[in-house]
């Protein structure tokens, strides 16, 4: 790991959960695919692409109407989330070296806030089940906010709710579309290594300020 990272001169870290925290892109890809299988639809790449910036209602709203789906909004979101939980709960790990990376920046009085498109329910679910559910000091979601992390809005959140301003924090995130949104907001940014984003590798790795393959 970087020095600056280990040493951490900043005050604030924001970290996204899905990909970055939890290796858990995998689990929405076969979401995506169960969801779209029950009802006799192939899942596109651009589909899974387009979705996993949305806020949770947004990709709702997409899939409906992208599929042109019987379905209201609400429905879709509790189907998503039955198929989800499950797995939140009992079967998605943490990234190796993660939670120890997390517990260490605690310990060094660094604040810690959550910025995830998961809603509440199931980020919950999942850092209770690594033992991280009370370590946060802020926990924000993209139901918080009006638009999804194409727009740097809920890192922002993040950081007003901490008390401090963009260029004290660290944004960690896997999703280029999510640290260009930080670094246009002035966010000092960590891209990380997940298999869903390989595709962006090199252009994640270009943006950030930096960059880890793990947190080991």
């Amino acid at each position: 790991m970087d020095k600056q990272l280990c040493a951490f001169p900043w005050k604030g870290a924001i970290f996204d959960l899905d990909g970055t925290i939890i290796d858990s892109m995998g689990v929405w890809q076969q979401i995506d695919e169960a969801f779209l299988k029950r009802r006799h639809i192939m899942v596109d790449q651009d589909y899974i692409e387009a979705v996993k910036t949305l806020r949770y209602e947004d990709a709702a709203v997409y899939t409906i109407e992208r599929y042109h789906l019987p379905e209201t909004v609400q429905a879709v979101m509790e189907e998503w989330d039955e198929m989800a939980l499950d797995a939140y709960q009992n079967q998605i790990p943490c990234k190796p070296g993660a939670k120890e990376y997390i517990l260490y920046l605690k310990e060094k009085g660094v604040k810690l806030a959550l910025a995830t498109v998961s809603h509440a329910g199931l980020s919950q679910a999942v850092l209770k089940a690594h033992g991280l559910d009370m370590v946060f000091d802020v926990c924000t979601d993209v139901s918080q906010v009006s638009r999804g992390k194409e727009e740097p809005d809920l890192y922002l959140l993040a950081a007003e709710r901490m008390a401090l301003q963009p260029e004290q924090c660290v944004v960690f995130e896997d999703i280029l579309m999510g640290i260009q949104a930080a670094k246009r907001a002035g966010f000092v940014t960590c891209g990380i290594q997940d298999a869903s984003s390989a595709a962006e590798k090199a252009a994640i790795q270009q943006t950030a300020d930096f960059y880890l393959e793990s947190f080991l």
